[in-house]
């Protein structure tokens, strides 16, 4: 049930900040995030417009790329350490609340779920779905229901 009480984005985004917090370790998304970056594993794409690529010119890498100097295991920890000591309570900005941006999808817009899905270890759907569940009993008594938007 909504109330007649008009609440602004300001208030959307603290409670989200507050949900994030609530839901998620600042930390250890800290952690997750570093040692992503680190690992550097890209999704390759695939070359749908030729399929018949030359072989041997797809292979030929610059030497460069091929001889990039490893990071110790030392330097790697020390990096995550770094990662894990800089990290912060999320904030208002990492609740990622803005105005939607279409009519459809009502006033307000979240987009949180998308960058810490995979810091999460979730997909983005069900990073959304749980932050609209510990959303839930924080507003609904200002708002309507959240919707999780896409497939």
């Amino acid at each position: 049930t909504t109330t007649s009480s008009l609440v602004g984005i300001d208030w959307v985004r603290e409670v989200v900040a507050t949900a994030l917090n609530d839901i998620f370790d600042p930390k250890e998304i800290a952690k997750n995030a570093a040692t992503a970056k680190l690992d550097g594993k890209k999704k390759k794409k695939k070359n749908k417009k030729k399929k018949n690529v030359d072989e041997s010119a797809a292979n030929n890498k610059p030497e460069e790329e091929e001889q990039k100097p490893k990071m110790s295991e030392e330097e790697r920890n020390s990096v995550i350490q770094a990662a894990i000591d800089a990290a912060q309570p999320f904030t208002t900005r990492d609740a990622m609340v803005t105005p939607a941006t279409k009519p459809e999808f009502g006033d307000y817009q979240c987009n949180a779920a998308m960058s810490l899905a995979k810091s999460a270890g979730l997909n983005p759907r069900e990073c959304a779905t749980k932050i609209v569940d510990q959303l839930r009993p924080l507003i609904q008594e200002y708002m309507e229901e959240p919707e999780i938007a896409g497939p």
